[in-house]
């Protein structure tokens, strides 16, 4: 492991393995419940704890078997698999996920070490280029969320890859390229990267090629066997590139939630980019090579933000450990012991601060918030409330994402949850504000906006817009249009809805009835 005969291979033993011990301290869960979409993917996911799901998930996507409305087009069964293992041995207990997560990220830092050795013979310069991926407080979302380990797992075939390409393991080359591409699609762009330099570096033989290919196809039959919808349309936003430079040299000013449009730059990406200068200044190839990598990766990370409509740090993944191994490249000639350290300990406790973000998903979207308020922000803030019960902070949230252009999951929810708590005149106001700014007069908004406007008084309102919806997602239609009917004595409406429970609506129906008449006369 230390082939360099000049170190003292003790002390730099000692230091790797204190490296080691304050990274698993930084990434120890930092709260024991489910973050995010942690809740929906793992959480709520029924078929995890199914034995089927062992074998469906190689024809399914990554969101199979989670509720609500998703995007199926993500192909990924190895992390699925993982997320089976955590819900089947330590079920629905997210602090063992997280430690499993951990466990990737921290496989993912020994393999960058392994990768470095032959273009960094100097372990003191390695240590430096470690303690960069370790710590860095963007790295914090792959331990702390257990829905991002796909990027640490890809990372880990990738890395693998690499380093059985370079030990002529072509057996084990494929099995990686397989695992890598299994946890995440987005590792087909790696291993391109990966041809390149084989290719420049006059490495890429008959059977690494094969080897390769092999995985690659192997992986294009499952995915085009599975239950996959097309994904969406990609346009980079450029924008996200700028934002993300600057993630690496100030990650505070990096919120994970916020969103990717309308973002307001600031000075961090000047800084990132004259360090990163500094370290290409009259540095050897190598060193241009990973940095190449590096910014090369930080492009697949817009590309990424284009689908996910927002910046999170796990994109960043693959550029963390170029940039570790451009830093290991340009210290070689000059690192001594313990240098390391000089980098390390403002890392770490620039993590340690961004640490208590990841107590939460309120404190997740708090923070993107308190850094840049936009509507995507604010309507998931509201969401968040809701669920802790926190009316007094969600109705500003959601007030505030109905701003146009609104955001159109909160546009679903504009009546409804003022309604729900009884507030007739805030459903009226947030009802109109919606549709004035853009939001689609849908079922969800228009029902309860139209069950407002009955017990407001205004009952040829309330009844046109419900004869106008398909749909009926709470079940006010039957007892609004036939309140609206016995009002004008007309019973008709009453066995059309409910043939043979006439008398249960009609109840209901007149129930509506006296509330609204008791409402217009507290005006």
């Amino acid at each position: 492991m230390f082939e360099n005969s000049s170190i003292n291979i003790r002390p730099l033993l000692l230091q790797i393995v204190l490296l080691f011990l304050l990274a698993i301290w930084l990434h120890a869960p930092a709260t024991e419940q489910w973050l995010w979409d942690d809740e929906l993917l793992i959480a709520a996911n029924q078929d995890l704890s199914s034995v089927n799901k062992l074998f469906s998930m190689w024809s399914e996507d990554l969101w199979a078997g989670a509720p609500g409305e998703q995007l199926h087009s993500w192909y990924r069964p190895l992390v699925i698999l993982s997320f089976w293992i955590d819900q089947n041995l330590v079920p629905d207990l997210p602090i063992a996920a997280k430690w499993h997560s951990v466990f990737w990220h921290l496989a993912a830092v020994i393999l960058t070490w392994q990768v470095m050795r032959p273009w960094v013979p100097n372990a003191h310069a390695r240590m430096l280029g470690l303690s960069f991926i370790a710590v860095h407080p963007c790295t914090l979302e792959l331990t702390q969320f257990v829905s991002a380990r796909n990027d640490s797992m890809a990372a880990v075939g990738l890395l693998g890859t690499f380093l059985f390409a370079a030990k002529q393991r072509f057996l084990l080359v494929f099995v990686a390229v397989l695992f890598a591409l299994l946890s995440k699609e987005s590792s087909l762009f790696t291993l391109i990267l990966f041809g390149i330099y084989w290719i420049s570096q006059k490495q890429l033989s008959t059977k690494l090629l094969s080897s390769v290919l092999g995985g690659i196809l192997i992986w294009t039959m499952l995915r085009i066997n599975a239950s996959l919808e097309s994904p969406p349309s990609i346009e980079p936003l450029w924008t996200a590139f700028i934002h993300y430079l600057g993630c690496f040299s100030v990650p505070s000013l990096c919120p994970v939630a916020l969103p990717a449009s309308d973002l307001e730059l600031t000075w961090t990406p000047v800084l990132s980019l004259a360090i990163l200068l500094a370290l290409l200044y009259k540095a050897p190839a190598s060193c241009w090579i990973a940095g190449a990598f590096a910014i090369a990766q930080l492009g697949l990370a817009v590309v990424g933000t284009s689908v996910s409509h927002g910046l999170p740090h796990r994109y960043l993944y693959p550029s963390l450990i170029g940039f570790s191994i451009l830093i290991a490249c340009r210290f070689n000639k000059n690192a001594t012991s313990g240098n390391w350290i000089a980098l390390f300990i403002p890392l770490l406790i620039g993590s340690y601060f961004t640490k208590p973000r990841w107590k939460s998903t309120v404190d997740i979207w708090e923070h993107a918030w308190q850094t840049q308020k936009s509507q995507l922000v604010a309507c998931a803030l509201f969401k968040s409330y809701e669920q802790i019960t926190q009316p007094q902070k969600a109705l500003p949230m959601l007030t505030y994402s109905l701003k146009p252009p609104p955001v159109v999951h909160c546009c679903f929810n504009a009546t409804r949850y003022t309604f729900m708590m009884g507030d007739v005149q805030k459903t009226l106001t947030l009802g109109q504000l919606a549709l004035e700014n853009g939001c689609e007069a849908s079922p969800e908004l228009i029902s309860p906006l139209a069950m407002s406007q009955a017990l407001n008084g205004q009952w040829a309102s309330a009844e046109q817009h419900m004869r106008s919806l398909n749909s009926d997602p709470f079940g006010f239609r039957p007892v609004l249009l036939s309140a609206a009917a016995l009002r004008r004595g007309d019973e008709s409406e009453l066995s059309k809805w409910a043939p043979g429970q006439e008398d249960a609506l009609k109840e209901k129906a007149r129930a509506l009835i006296k509330q609204a008449n008791q409402t217009s006369m507290q005006k």
